[in-house]
This record gives C-alpha cells, structure tokens and sequence, in this order.
C-alpha cells in the first residue's frame, strides 16, 4: 500500500507553455490530461527506474521497456493486465499512453479501478492529450467532466 493517499488530490503543473493536469481517482490511479510529451517528461525515467509496463500504439518511443502495443483498450485487456500482475508480482507502475483509446470508457474505466484495488502496490497512469487553456481546466474540473461521472 502506498504510504500516503492522495485520493481526490487534483493538481496542475505548467511547463514548457504547456498545462498538465493531474488527478488521483483511486491511491494508486492517476489521470494525467494535457500534452504528455514522453521524451522530455519523467516518466520515462521513471520506467526505467522501476520495472514498468506501458500499454500504448507507438512502441518505438519507449525503446528498453516492457510494452504491450494496442490501438484500443476494453475490459478484455484489463484481464491481461491483471494476469501479467499476478504472474510477475514485480512490476510497480502500468501506465496507458495517450494513444490508446478505450472501447467503451465507462466499463473501461470500472475495470481499472477494481484491479488498482486489487494490486495496491502498482501505480496506474492514465495519460489523454487535450488541449491546453482555461477552459480545459474548467471542463476537467468541473462535475459534468466524463471521466469522474464514470467512476
């Protein structure tokens, strides 16, 4: 279990001109909004750094770390996560690129809530390009926002 929980933390960095928005849905889940460029950010150091598994469309960029490549993600896709956890008990972090896409993001997004609870020792990030202004963090934050009705 992670020593401290940030659950309903939500936070924004602003670097490079760019905003990021960060969320903890769950202890060990993060949505991460806002352009996510993976070759100056941390978390490729991070991955590489702990045993890692990135669930994403383009693979070259994450030379030297453990991927699965998919277009679009369900629910089917979470049970492969959830296998792969329970086999190698030493991965700490999963993180879903930006260019994946979920079937069905309501069921999706249950699914991955109930297997963060199972394997509390993993981060989960969930990474979505939007695009960076006011009015973005408005409708991320707001209550009508899709992804915290889904949960």
């Amino acid at each position: 279990m992670l020593k401290k929980s940030r659950k309903g933390l939500k936070h924004c960095i602003k670097e490079n001109g760019e905003t990021r928005f960060y969320e903890w849905k769950e202890p060990n889940l993060i949505r991460v909004l806002g352009r996510f460029d993976t070759t100056s950010s941390d978390l490729l150091e991070t991955c590489r750094n702990n045993k890692s598994l990135i669930v994403t469309k383009d693979t070259a960029k994450y030379r030297g770390i453990r991927c699965i490549e998919k277009e679009s993600v369900g629910v089917h896709d979470i049970k492969m996560i959830e296998d792969i956890l329970e086999i190698y008990p030493d991965y700490s972090l999963v993180v879903y690129d930006e260019t994946v896409k979920p079937v069905n993001q309501c069921e999706f997004y249950k699914a991955l809530v109930k297997i963060t609870k199972r394997f509390e020792n993993v981060i989960f990030i969930w990474t979505s390009k939007i695009s960076t202004n006011k009015q973005s963090e408005k409708t991320f934050f707001s209550d009508k926002n899709v992804f915290l009705r889904s949960i």
